[in-house]
């Protein structure tokens, strides 16, 4: 019991680390289970000691200072990449940068701009993404590059603000900065251009993240259940709060000195440590030879029972499909699926109920499934939308009716009388997210789709 009191006291004190805690506490949960341990890490994360804040520090710059993270191979890009961090611009500056490589800033204008080569001879030019990141504010940036799509895309907060498909060639290291491999953070070498603000979590991937996973870790330290783990290559927290260095996080040995000494202060950075009983990554539903094929995956599951297929005719009324046991507490990713052999004729609504070991349940996002035989097919442009999108109907009917749900199966808009083969749907005044539309002819639906609006 003293242990288990010692390990509150380090969840208090050191909540930022407690993925790597998490791990050694479960062998010691596994030896008291019948003791109770199991109550002690439920009582520790209803009184949010496991929720804390995670952003503890970060650096500060303004005049000549910045990180230099040294000049390791690992650092050297390739075919793809991704950089992010959080930062809060007090002016501009170069915010990441290894010279004649790759590099983001923040420009006077406002405006995010970036410069990756493909070339050692032509010369590398910033590309302007035309979003501005407001003075003294938090902005998470993500910049992402794969030569095999051809392109480099950019968001902010999550979502994506640039779009470029012009690209050709990997990253190739300019001849006249052959001999500057330094990677820094808050300026750029041999160019006099510092950053002026507060940056935090900054991190470096040889692999260009999709814009779920950005949105899934924007806000959470990285851990080794991250999709993309064994491509992150420099991952600085400067959570130390003091002293002349800064670790990196990724295990590639790559530590930051702190050069003209930036500012140490306390960091207000969105970064929680949250750790969800189930962190589900992804449910489907999928229509397979009459039946219909249930797969869903978990990052990280604690004190996780079991899971409860269920399943609706209209979204309210729900029955159980099959339930199906858990994996109880894992930090690694697991996978499961399912077959439901007796689904609804027509539309069936799919949702998957997570419970836990004290009886405390969840629900995931509802899924729409169209058994109908009828040949529609549905073409929405474009999606993700904000204010407008139109969905193309393959064939003309007569008298439809178009019903769209959110993600937890509320009507929220109906278009009547649709006598045409294009819908008009109009995104203005709902809230950003995911949301489902039945089209409906003679009381008949003949099919179904999925929209974002952000």
């Amino acid at each position: 019991m003293l242990i288990l009191i010692s390990l509150a006291k380090i969840f208090k004190k050191r909540s930022k680390k407690i993925a790597l805690l998490l791990s050694a506490f479960q062998s010691i949960l596994s030896q008291f289970q019948k003791a109770g341990a199991l109550i002690v890490l439920q009582l520790l994360i209803s009184n949010n000691i496991v929720n804390a804040q995670c952003a503890e520090h970060a650096l500060q710059y303004g005049g000549s200072n910045y990180v230099n993270a040294g000049v390791n191979t690992s650092l050297e890009m390739d075919t793809a990449l991704t950089m992010e961090a959080w930062i809060y611009p007090a002016g501009p500056g170069i915010i990441m940068n290894r010279e004649g490589e790759y590099e983001v800033a923040r420009f006077a204008d406002g405006t995010i701009q970036y410069a990756i080569s493909q070339s050692a001879t032509i010369t590398w030019l910033w590309v302007n993404t035309g979003y501005v990141a407001p003075l003294n504010s938090w902005t998470h940036l993500a910049v992402t590059f794969s030569s095999a799509t051809g392109s480099v895309k950019v968001y902010a907060n999550g979502v994506q603000i640039f779009s470029s498909s012009s690209v050709s060639g990997n990253i190739t290291d300019q001849n006249f900065a052959s001999s500057m491999d330094e990677l820094r953070i808050g300026a750029r070498q041999g160019f006099i251009q510092y950053f002026q603000g507060v940056v935090d979590e900054a991190r470096i991937w040889n692999a260009s993240l999709t814009q779920s996973t950005i949105q899934s870790w924007m806000n959470h330290p990285i851990t080794s259940v991250h999709p993309s783990f064994s491509n992150l290559k420099g991952y600085w927290k400067f959570d130390e709060g003091t002293g002349g260095n800064t670790a990196d996080a990724s295990g590639n040995g790559n530590t930051g000195t702190l050069v003209n000494s930036p500012t140490w202060v306390s960091s207000t950075a969105p970064i929680e440590c949250t750790f969800l009983p189930v962190e589900l990554v992804n449910f489907d539903a999928t229509p397979l030879d009459h039946k219909v094929k249930l797969n869903w995956t978990t990052a990280s599951e604690i004190n996780s029972k079991y899971f409860t297929v269920e399943k609706s005719k209209d979204a309210i009324d729900w029955e159980k499909v099959m339930q199906v046991n858990a994996g109880g507490n894992s930090i690694s990713t697991l996978s499961y699926s399912v077959v439901d052999d007796h689904p609804y004729g027509g539309t069936s609504y799919y949702r998957l109920k997570q419970t836990d070991d004290d009886g405390a349940f969840t629900y995931s996002e509802v899924r729409v499934v169209e058994m109908n035989s009828k040949q529609i097919t549905l073409n929405i442009f474009p999606n993700p939308f904000h204010s407008t999108s139109t969905i193309r109907i393959s064939h003309d009917i007569q008298s439809g009716v178009l019903l769209i749900y959110d993600n937890i199966g509320r009507e929220v808009q109906q278009t009547g009388n649709i006598n045409s083969t294009s819908i008009t749907i109009d995104g203005n005044g709902m809230k950003d997210g995911i949301y489902f539309f039945v089209l409906k002819e003679n009381e008949e639906i003949i099919g179904t789709g999925k929209m974002v609006i952000e």
